[in-house]
C-alpha cells in the first residue's frame, strides 16, 4: 500500500495484545527473546497498563515515510490517512514477543504513547544491532524529527 511517499513494508502481522500486561518484569522476559538492552525507563510507572484485563487481536504494520526528516504530527497524520493508527508500547512489545525472529535494519518507533522527561518527549523504539546480533528496546528523543533510518509501527483492527 502506498500513499504519496508513505509505504507499508512487508505484510501485516496478526498480534494479540494484553493491555493490562505488566512491563516492569520485561527485563526477565525479554532476555529469552535475545534482547541486549531494554531502557530502564520502560515500565508501568511511565507507561501505565489499563486497569482491567483487556486483550485484543490486531494487525501490526510497519510504515516507512520517505521524506528526509519527518515530525511526529505529520507521521501520525499520514499513518491515519492509511487507515491505521500509531502503535502503543504494549502493541510493539506484543509484536516483538510473538515474532522473536524479526530482524529489521531500521528503528521501529511506536508514536501512540510518549514519555516526557526533562522537557523532552521520548518515543519507544525497537532496534536490531546487526554487529552484536541483539535487539534493543529504548526511548528516543523526538525533538529533531525522524530521519529515514526509522520506520513507524502502526496497528489496525484484525480482519
Amino acid at each position: 500500500m502506498e500513499t504519496a511517499n508513505v509505504t507499508q513494508l512487508e505484510s501485516s502481522y496478526p498480534i494479540i495484545v494484553d493491555y493490562s500486561m505488566n512491563i516492569d518484569d520485561l527485563y526477565e522476559k525479554m532476555k529469552m527473546f535475545e534482547f541486549v538492552y531494554i531502557d530502564p525507563y520502560i515500565g508501568n510507572s511511565n507507561f501505565p497498563p489499563r486497569k482491567k484485563n483487556n486483550i485484543e487481536r490486531l494487525n501490526f504494520h510497519i510504515i516507512q515515510i520517505k521524506e528526509g526528516k519527518i515530525y511526529n504530527e505529520k507521521a501520525v497524520r499520514l499513518i491515519k490517512e492509511m487507515g491505521y493508527r500509531p502503535a502503543r508500547i504494549r502493541e510493539l512489545i506484543a509484536f516483538l514477543q510473538q515474532y522473536p525472529n524479526f530482524r529489521f535494519n531500521k528503528g521501529l518507533v511506536a508514536l501512540a504513547e510518549l514519555w516526557m522527561w526533562s522537557y523532552t518527549l521520548y518515543a519507544p523504539c525497537f532496534l536490531y544491532d546487526k554487529i552484536n546480533e541483539g535487539k534493543s528496546l529504548g526511548l528516543f528523543p523526538i525533538r529533531g524529527g525522524w530521519n529515514e533510518n526509522f520506520c513507524f509501527a502502526a496497528t489496525s483492527k484484525f480482519k
